[in-house]
């Protein structure tokens, strides 16, 4: 029977691959440690290398290491979600400090100003509008009008994410396997990839 060389984390002791003894050394990371063993397991995840030593885990360790793994899989799975959809989030909207209450700065001016009939003689109740229009050089209407129109190109794309996003972490978090969490994966970069965003924003 062949001899059996066991390849081992050894930080860990969890052995990650295995190869047939060739009589002959041969170099691995430094990280890495090999053992010889006359029988190989038929499950390897199910032991660990202790001094040297490749000793069966019980069936409760087992599953508490498939259980780590799988929290581990989630949560890499749901740092990738949000940071997906928060780089497309800012393909069209600003990201910086606050930012989204300044949007609705703007957007509660801008529907108080166009809801006033006639326009009011000053913009003093309008702080933002009567900045802006100034360094723009836009007429107080036509800004209001543009952050309202911009505003509303955006929101129908916040709430598709934002469905996505939280549907799509719920899945995750709710799977029992990797299969299940790479399935919840797939469906979300297939309906990622078809949301279609508004232009740059002004």
């Amino acid at each position: 029977m062949a001899v059996m060389q066991v390849i081992y984390e050894k930080a860990s002791g969890d052995p990650i691959g295995f190869k047939q003894d060739s009589g002959s050394e041969s170099s691995l990371p430094e990280e890495l440690g090999v053992i010889t063993v006359e029988e190989l397991p038929e499950n390897l995840a199910k032991y660990r290398v202790v001094d040297g030593e490749l000793v069966s885990l019980t069936q409760t360790q087992a599953d508490q290491k498939a259980a780590s793994e799988i929290d581990a899989d989630k949560a890499t799975a749901a740092f990738e979600v949000n940071r997906l959809i928060g780089k497309l989030r800012r393909a069209f909207a600003t990201e910086t400090a606050f930012q989204a209450q300044a949007y609705l700065n703007k957007r509660a001016e801008a529907e108080a100003y166009l809801a006033l009939t006639p326009p009011p003689a000053t913009l003093d109740a309008f702080p933002l509008l009567k900045e802006l229009t100034v360094a723009r050089g836009m007429s107080a209407a036509d800004l209001a009008q543009l952050w309202l129109d911009t505003n509303n190109e955006w929101t129908p794309v916040l709430n598709q994410t934002e469905i996505l996003r939280d549907s799509t972490v719920f899945a995750i978090n709710s799977a029992t396997t990797r299969a299940e969490i790479d399935a919840a994966v797939g469906a979300f970069n297939t309906a990622l990839n078809a949301i279609s965003t508004p232009g740059d924003t002004p």
